[in-house]
């Protein structure tokens, strides 16, 4: 019984994650990258699944739930493969060469090793899991519904089609392509300027600097949502920063993936929707990657989003949490200021776009402030020691009591080594880290309550969501202490 339960284990995964690796393979991204980005796209299509089946009150059994999740992929595989000049067949026996082994691989070791750890938090996931398998009307009625959105609770709830409660095989995967997503943007940027041994080296380094910490080990063994939404913002950002070798014609394709993937954050988490449009308006007025340098491609990104967070937005909006809903919508919608900027900075020469771009956003972040400060003066229910507090509760966190250990000092070390030749981009992923944590920061205000002092407080364990783009960041500072480069590093798009 053991055996078989494991094969259906190994075969719902190996259709869940293959179909989607076949896509991005098709439409042009690395083997290990189509795995990292499978491996996020997943998890996005089964919780969008249930939020479309929640919305029209159609029955959320397992059963139509994997058959909705296997349905979509195969239908991006098909409009992918007439645009595609690629043979379907090898790039099916290519993806298959290393998707089908790891995702066997780490069915068996879920089997053999017991990784997952359980606090308060995961009985109300597990819950929503048993609701969600056997009666949606009485999932829509939990009041935590909009706090735990789906996301683990979607992808865990198909665990009964083999007979468990947990989908381990998937959660196992999620810390896998985790690492293999800092792996693989690593090195693909480092190679642009380095040699391959360095840009294999330094990878190395940067995926296991992260994947040893005691922070990553316990954010992927907990059954929660922190290791999932890490993984889909890493995927994010490494899909957007090598969509300038996606040819023209499949572009549009690639662009819908990567809104699939942001927008199952915002239906993690109910600040996933500031992070990733957060992420997406810096990439966008950035000029360093493609993404935004034609002017129909954020628009496009932005269509994706509400399309993919609609269906969620609206159960949220019917079960009575309006503001998050229209907060969703609004923020996805809110991109698309990203558009005229990105034409006012194309104006100026690269040595002025980045000083440019950090005025624009700095100035944004101040109007962000200013707007908390007022509520904090204006509002007697709240007062500006909620910041304060807030700010003294996580340098203690950082340093001595949020389980960090020595990796923040490391970080720090490692990232302030100048490097000329990826030195904007450094800057660009310092400012998306810097600024996501500006703009959580307000979270304090908005909900009434400071951050506190403890592994468990929220915002040090939202600080794990940006893991992967850390582990990136090392990784080009370690590339700049091992090597000098062997070609110029072309920072534009398009001048690729």
């Amino acid at each position: 019984m053991a055996t078989l339960t494991t094969l259906l284990e190994a075969a719902l995964i190996i259709a869940l994650v293959g179909g989607w690796m076949v896509f991005f393979a098709l439409i042009g991204f690395q083997r290990l990258m189509s795995y990292a980005s499978a491996s996020a796209a997943a998890p996005a299509t089964i919780a969008f699944s249930h939020s479309v089946f929640l919305l029209l009150g159609l029955p959320t059994t397992p059963a139509a739930t994997a058959t909705a999740s296997i349905i979509l992929p195969i239908a991006a595989i098909v409009i992918a493969h007439r645009r595609s000049d690629a043979s379907l067949s090898t790039v099916t026996a290519t993806v298959s060469t290393l998707g089908v082994p790891a995702l066997l691989a780490v069915t068996v070791a879920s089997r053999l090793v017991r990784f997952e750890r359980a606090t308060p938090d995961t009985l109300l996931y597990l819950a929503h899991a048993r609701l969600l398998r056997n009666n949606s009307s009485l999932f829509l009625e939990s009041a935590d519904l909009a706090e735990r959105g789906l996301g683990v609770s979607s992808y865990h709830s198909l665990a009964s089609l083999f007979d468990n409660d947990l989908f381990a095989a998937m959660q196992l995967n999620i810390g896998v392509a985790s690492c293999a997503v800092i792996f693989a943007t690593s090195r693909y940027l480092i190679a642009r300027v380095h040699s391959a041994r360095v840009a294999t080296l330094a990878a190395s380094f940067g995926t296991v600097f992260i994947a040893v910490t005691d922070r990553f080990v316990f954010s992927h063994q907990l059954v929660g949502q922190h290791g999932l939404v890490g993984l889909q913002l890493g995927a994010t950002v490494m899909l957007a920063v090598s969509l300038h070798e996606i040819p023209e014609h499949l572009r549009r394709i690639a662009i819908v993936g990567i809104a699939l993937i942001a927008a199952s954050v915002a239906t993690a988490r109910p600040e996933g929707v500031l992070s990733v449009a957060y992420l997406l308006f810096l990439f966008a007025i950035s000029g360093l990657i493609s993404l935004g340098d034609r002017s129909s491609d954020l628009p496009r990104l932005v269509v994706g989003l509400l399309v993919f967070t609609f269906p969620w937005a609206a159960v949220l909006w019917l079960q009575g949490d309006r503001g998050q809903a229209a907060g969703t919508l609004t923020i996805s919608c809110a991109l698309l200021v990203a558009n005229p900027l990105r034409r006012r900075l194309s104006r100026f020469d690269e040595i002025e776009r980045t000083p440019r771009r950090r005025l624009v956003t700095r100035s944004l972040l101040a109007f962000y402030f200013a707007g908390l400060f007022g509520a904090c003066l204006l509002d007697p229910g709240r007062d500006l020691g909620l910041l304060t507090r807030s700010i003294g509760a996580i340098t203690v966190n950082l340093v001595t009591s949020g389980g960090w250990g020595l990796t923040m000092i490391l970080f720090g070390v490692l990232i302030a080594v100048p490097d000329k030749y990826h030195n904007e981009l450094q800057r660009l992923l310092k400012d998306a880290l810097l600024g996501s944590a500006a703009l959580l920061l307000g979270l304090a205000v908005v909900r009434g309550g400071e951050y506190r002092v403890g592994p468990g407080d929220s915002f040090n364990r939202i600080l794990f969501h940006y893991m992967p783009v850390s582990g990136v960041l090392i990784a080009l500072a370690v590339a700049s202490i091992l090597s000098a480069p062997s070609t110029a590093y072309q920072v534009s798009a398009r001048e690729q």
